[in-house]
């Protein structure tokens, strides 16, 4: 009898322990590419104090539900909330503080970056649950549309990271001296100048 019900407590503790975002209009991309729309939910699960999202939970527009592991989705999209995933690998050899980051098809942390914005330029945003009250910290990244190298783009309350930047804007000088001279605050700053006034230079 005590192991039973230790068992049948395990299993309440197991069971409250994920916890739930509402279901939102949105779609999810199988891994071979299929796209399908409808009620997205997500869902995290706590080990050890610390929570993961490790799954979706999905309703086709028929109201029949199914629940898919990230490992199986390439990107999803919840209200108005776009992830894409990606498989990082940080980079040693440009490592800076941890700043860069590479994209790499085996090995590495998969993980699903929130897209901020997207174009010649892309804005995503690194996640994760801090604790155990639900607190979302981040950090952005900045990626060419056409590259596999990831930047960091601040690091924490110190703004910008101007040196990791300017190395990496190389290929626009003007985007180089705004970045010296203190001119952009905030990652959209930077991105909104380069693919309006930088990328379109570059082009063949």
């Amino acid at each position: 009898m005590p192991y039973l019900f230790t068992l049948l407590l395990s299993l309440i503790l197991i069971s409250s322990a994920y916890c739930q975002e509402l279901a939102q209009e949105g779609y999810v991309v199988l891994a071979n590419g299929d796209t399908l729309y409808g009620q997205v939910q997500r869902l995290k699960q706590t080990f050890g104090g610390l929570k993961f999202l490790n799954k979706i939970r999905y309703w086709d527009t028929e109201g029949k539900r199914k629940k898919y592991a990230l490992s199986s989705l390439s990107a999803y999209k919840a209200g108005n909330e776009t992830y894409r995933k990606y498989r990082l690998e940080e980079a040693q050899a440009f490592s800076i503080l941890n700043s860069y980051y590479q994209v790499v098809p085996y090995g590495g942390e998969e993980t699903f970056l929130r897209v901020l914005k997207e174009g010649p330029l892309c804005l995503y945003e690194y996640e994760w649950i801090d604790g155990t009250d639900d607190y979302v910290s981040s950090f952005p990244l900045f990626k060419r549309a056409d590259e596999k190298m990831m930047v960091r783009a601040t690091q924490g309350i110190f703004g910008l990271k101007k040196k990791v930047l300017r190395a990496y804007f190389s290929d626009c000088p003007e985007l180089q001296r705004k970045l010296e001279s203190g001119f952009f605050k905030l990652p959209f700053e930077v991105i909104n100048y380069y693919n309006t006034q930088c990328a379109s230079s570059i082009m063949p």
